[in-house]
C-alpha cells in the first residue's frame, strides 16, 4: 500500500463463498460468521487478533457484524464482519492476522426431502471455502468467492474477492492423492 495513508475500515461478506455448499435436497451457498451468541451452549470464537500480528492489537480493531443470514440461520449468524481500525493503525508497517468463528451458512446435517430441516451451521470443520466453487468432474468454476472492502483514511476505497487452489492441484476436495478424484468419477465402469 502507497499514497494513501492508512486503513480506517474493512468489510468481509461470505455471502458468495462456499457456493456449492447445502445439501442434497437444497443448496445453502455461503459462510457465515458467528457473531456473538452462545454457539450451542460453547461459545463461538470470537475476533482475535493474533499475536503473529504486527504494530496491532484488539484494542486497536472495531468490531461489528451485519447482514443476519435468513432462516434457517439462527440468530447472530451473519454474512459480513465490519473491523473499524484506530487512526492511523492499520498502516503500511502494520500485519492483520485474526482468526474467528465461521461457518458453511447450512451443512449437510440435519437436511431432510421437504427442506424444513435444511442443514444447521454445526459443518464448520471445513469451512474454509472462501473462493471459488467447482463442480467436479467438468473442472468447471462456480461462484465468486467472499468479497471485501476496505476504506483508506483519505477516503478512497478498495474492493476484491477470495480465490482458492480448488481445481489447480492436490486439494481435500479435487484429490490428486492416491486417486485422482475428478479422473475417477469420469472412467467407465468395469464389469
Amino acid at each position: 500500500m502507497s499514497g494513501h495513508g492508512s486503513i480506517s475500515s474493512l468489510s468481509i461478506n461470505l455471502s458468495g463463498a462456499d457456493p456449492t455448499g447445502g445439501n442434497i435436497y437444497r443448496g445453502y451457498p455461503g459462510e457465515v460468521f458467528t457473531g456473538p451468541h452462545a454457539l450451542f451452549g460453547t461459545g463461538g470464537y470470537p475476533f482475535t487478533v493474533s499475536t503473529n500480528s504486527r504494530g496491532i492489537s484488539n484494542s486497536d480493531v472495531k468490531v461489528g457484524y451485519s447482514g443476519q443470514a435468513p432462516a434457517p440461520s439462527i440468530a447472530s449468524e451473519y454474512y459480513q464482519l465490519n473491523l473499524t481500525f484506530a487512526p492511523g493503525k492499520m498502516n503500511e508497517n502494520a500485519t492483520l492476522r485474526f482468526g474467528i468463528a465461521h461457518l458453511e451458512h447450512h451443512s449437510s446435517y440435519y437436511a431432510s426431502p421437504t427442506g424444513t430441516g435444511g442443514g444447521d451451521s454445526s459443518g464448520g470443520g471445513a469451512a474454509d471455502l472462501l473462493g471459488q466453487g467447482i463442480l467436479l468432474p467438468s473442472g468447471q468454476l462456480v461462484g465468486a468467492g467472499a468479497t471485501f472492502v476496505g476504506v483508506f483514511d483519505d477516503g478512497t476505497s478498495f474492493a476484491g474477492s477470495f480465490t482458492n487452489q480448488i481445481g489447480a492441484g492436490w486439494t481435500p476436495l479435487d484429490g490428486y492423492g492416491f486417486i485422482n478424484a475428478q479422473e475417477a468419477v469420469k472412467a467407465p465402469l468395469k464389469k
